[in-house]
């Protein structure tokens, strides 16, 4: 099991075809829950829009839950979460996404700044994880937990989406 591979395509320009390992897989579900829940809270203190404050709660709860069981389906695995190498762009995205936001001021250039940074890191992410379930090479508990993460996070994309849309952010 902790050997298992999650192939995933890296599809940027040039790139080769990576194998993630199902701790890889778990590390980049990680690193994004992480890096929502971290975003969002700053949502709920700079954001005006009662409806982004509102997603900002529904994410910070819910990708909590999400990291709470990733911890442990990676604990059952006996995985250990490790960031794949050369592949640091959801981390750079955060980081950069993070200081953008810190930077912006309170009202609707933030509310529309990160509703567009919640887009961008949920089409990454979900990408990733519809990559991993076309492999045929998991185990029955990765492609289970892989498809309720990526139930997860098409929820997310969707209603900031809709966000954007209704409010034009």
């Amino acid at each position: 099991m902790a050997g298992d591979t999650t192939v995933v395509p890296n599809v940027e320009a040039g790139a080769v075809t990576r194998e993630y390992t199902d701790a890889e897989m778990f590390a980049l579900i990680d690193l994004v829950n992480d890096g929502s829940i971290e975003v969002s809270k700053l949502a709920q203190t700079k954001a005006t829009n009662a409806e982004v404050k509102a997603f900002a709660r529904k994410v910070v709860t819910e990708h909590t839950a999400l990291n709470k069981e990733t911890a442990a389906m990676a604990a059952k695995m006996n995985l250990t979460l490790t960031i794949p190498e050369n592949d640091e762009d959801i981390a750079e995205n955060h980081v950069d996404g993070l200081k953008d936001l810190t930077d912006k001021p309170k009202g609707k250039e933030f509310d529309e700044g990160y509703i567009e940074h919640e887009i961008k890191i949920h089409k990454k992410i979900i990408d990733e994880v519809k990559d991993a379930l076309e492999r045929t090479n998991q185990n029955t508990e990765t492609q289970t937990f892989l498809q309720k993460a990526l139930t997860s996070f098409q929820a997310h994309l969707q209603a900031a989406e809709e966000i954007e849309k209704k409010f034009g952010v």
